[in-house]
């Protein structure tokens, strides 16, 4: 028998991910935000501890330069094919990235 998960980044862990992609630490949070945006409270809310408010989360993507969708709507998942071996696996592996490609298509730039 085996399992199969699919499992999406929850709001601190995709607010995380976000800080790091940009190469920020939690102090530099703070510090470029003028304590805004504390490191404590950084934490708790990465840690999925604390709850962020509307607003406050509004704020920190407007400091990140990001969309709210980007901590929303996270495209990152992880799937276990835990117990799974040799043909089965690879069909599961090529049918998630079939599911990935149809329900994530990549943005087309549009040239002038």
């Amino acid at each position: 028998m085996y399992t199969i998960a699919v499992t999406y980044e929850t709001v601190g862990q995709a607010l995380q991910r976000i800080r790091e992609e940009l190469g920020f630490s939690r102090t530099d949070v703070e510090r470029l935000s003028n304590k805004e945006f504390r490191i404590p409270i950084l934490a708790l809310y990465e840690r999925d501890m604390r709850n962020i408010s509307v607003g406050r989360l509004l704020k920190l993507c407007e400091f990140y330069g990001i969309d709210v969708c980007d901590v929303l709507s996270p495209s990152k998942e992880a799937v276990s094919l835990r117990g799974l071996n040799g043909p089965d696996k690879e069909i599961v592996k090529q049918t998630v990235a079939s599911f990935r490609r149809k329900n994530n298509p990549e943005k087309k730039s549009h040239a002038s």
